[in-house]
Parts: C-alpha cells; sequence; structure tokens
C-alpha cells in the first residue's frame, strides 16, 4: 500500500480535521513515522479520536499501522543517508545520547529474538540445513546483510550456499533446476519493505514443496505463512524506525552454527578426521 498516494488521492473528500491531519503527514512523513499517538495529535491539533477514525478511512486498523505503513513509503522513497541525518538532528546530535539508545534497544532486541525462538524451532531450522546439499538465500537491499552473514558462517562449516542475485532472475531459476528439490532449502530474509522479489521466490520454492527457513521481523511479516520454520528477528528500534538492525538475525545465525554437527559428528569422535590430520602434518614434514 503507498500510504501518501492513498492520501493525496483521498483529499477531496476529507472534511476540514481530516485534511488538517492529511496535510501534517504529506508535508513530513518520515517525522510522523515516529511520532506517538499523543504528540502526532498534538501537533496536528487533532484529537486522538479523529486521527483514529482518519486511519479507518485509509482501510487501517490502528494508528500503529499507520506509522509501519509511512515507515514503508520512506524505506523506498527515502535514501538511508536521508534518514540517518533525520535520526541525527531528531535527538540533537547528541552522540551520547545516540550511544545509550542504541546500545540498550539492540540488547532489548536480542534478548526478545531468544525468547521468541526457542531451542525446539532452532533444532527444526538446523536440521533442514543439516540435511540439504544446496542451501539458497533470497534477501533484498539491507537484507543482504544478514544473507551473506549466514553464507560465511555455513560456508565455513562445508555448506553449499548460493546467495541468489535479485536482479538475475533467470539465472537462479537455472540454478534451482540444476538442484534436486528433495534435497534443497531456500532461506528467505526480508525487513519491512518487504522485497517483492524475495517474497516472489519464496512462493515459487513453496509451489516446488521446497522447504523454507525464514528470518524476517515478526509473525506478521508475509513470508511466516509460506515457511516451514520463521524465526522472528527483532530489529532494533534504536534508530526510530528508519532504518534496521540486524543484530537479532547474526544472533540467530551464530546460534545455528554452532548446533548444526551433532555430537557424534564432532572431530574428537571421528577418527578419519585424525588421519587426514596427521597425513596433512605429514607431508609438511616430507
Amino acid at each position: 500500500m503507498d500510504i501518501i498516494k492513498e492520501i493525496r488521492e483521498k483529499y477531496v473528500s476529507f472534511n476540514a480535521p481530516r485534511k488538517r491531519i492529511a496535510e501534517y503527514i504529506l508535508n513530513d512523513p518520515l517525522k510522523c513515522s515516529f511520532l506517538s499517538l499523543k504528540e502526532f495529535s498534538k501537533n496536528c491539533v487533532a484529537s486522538e479520536v479523529t486521527i483514529l477514525s482518519f486511519c479507518k478511512d485509509l482501510g487501517l486498523s490502528n494508528y500503529i499501522e499507520l506509522k509501519q505503513n509511512l515507515k514503508e513509503y520512506i524505506f523506498e522513497n527515502n535514501s538511508p543517508e536521508e534518514r540517518f541525518k533525520h535520526y541525527v538532528s531528531s535527538n540533537n546530535g547528541d552522540a551520547k545520547k545516540i550511544y545509550d539508545d542504541t546500545v540498550k534497544s539492540i540488547n532489548t532486541a536480542v534478548i526478545e529474538t531468544t525468547r521468541l525462538n526457542d531451542f525446539s524451532k532452532l533444532s527444526k531450522g538446523i536440521n533442514l540445513i543439516r540435511n540439504a546439499k544446496k542451501i539458497f538465500v533470497s534477501a533484498h537491499d539491507a537484507s543482504r546483510i544478514a544473507a551473506y552473514y549466514f553464507k560465511l558462517r555455513f560456508s565455513q562449516l562445508g555448506c553449499d550456499v548460493y546467495v541468489m542475485e535479485a536482479e538475475s532472475v533467470a539465472q537462479n531459476i537455472a540454478q534451482l533446476k540444476r538442484s534436486n528439490y528433495d534435497e534443497t532449502v531456500l532461506v528467505s530474509i526480508a525487513t519491512p519493505p518487504y522485497g517483492k522479489s524475495t517474497l516472489a521466490m519464496t512462493e515459487l520454492c513453496k509451489s516446488l514443496n521446497i522447504p523454507i527457513i525464514s528470518f524476517t521481523d515478526s509473525e506478521l511479516s508475509p513470508l511466516v505463512k509460506m515457511s516451514d520454520v520463521s524465526f522472528s528477528c527483532i530489529t532494533a528500534e534504536n534508530f526510530k524506525g528508519l532504518t534496521n538492525s540486524y543484530s537479532s538475525f547474526f544472533c540467530i545465525i551464530e546460534i545455528l552454527n554452532l548446533l548444526y554437527y551433532k555430537i557424534e559428528d564432532c572431530p574428537d569422535k571421528d577418527l578419519s578426521f585424525h588421519n587426514l590430520i596427521n597425513k596433512y602434518y605429514s607431508s609438511l614434514k616430507a
């Protein structure tokens, strides 16, 4: 939903108070995206009840949904530089406050993420990864930070990981066709605004009965319904919704990485592993 387009199209049908709310949003959607309902009400001189009614006029359930739609609009229409500058200016350039807020927010996000993803869910996810001979990863824009971290960590364990390029659709599908679907898993990573390319690839793999593991921001994400296992990774609100922190994504990837080997697979239980090590060092001495 393009919230700004929706407001502009309905503007002429609004009464005076609703027009005032609409004008306030249109003048600075970035600022409005992180105001509380009380702050918003005060700034645009409209009651909270009127604002909630305005949200319903747009087909939204509540004020939180309005803010979410504004954030998605901002992500699509403002550069990271513009968003960061706005965040800094909203804190009056106070570096210590920015530091304190960021540390607190990241800690909270990681703790909440580990609470939401219990051992049974992690076990199910790691079993899908263990059983896959080929792991595809689909992500777009900033979510690719987590995608390449996933590839780095699991490639180190000998997994065959392929990160799909959003602009190389034919190449991605060609790679999929070469794989055995029964021995393949798709890892989908997305945060708002959820990339259409990631959602489309996830839907395609779902239709091919390829197991899907998703890393996303909440249970409301469109990825959740398509996934066999979905990890809710809380995006820290340290930047007031102007960007996403991927700390919690890295946390879950690290835990999965450490759970990858079963006890019986560990090197100290594997004589062939030690034999190869000895052979390597014998060659060094020769």
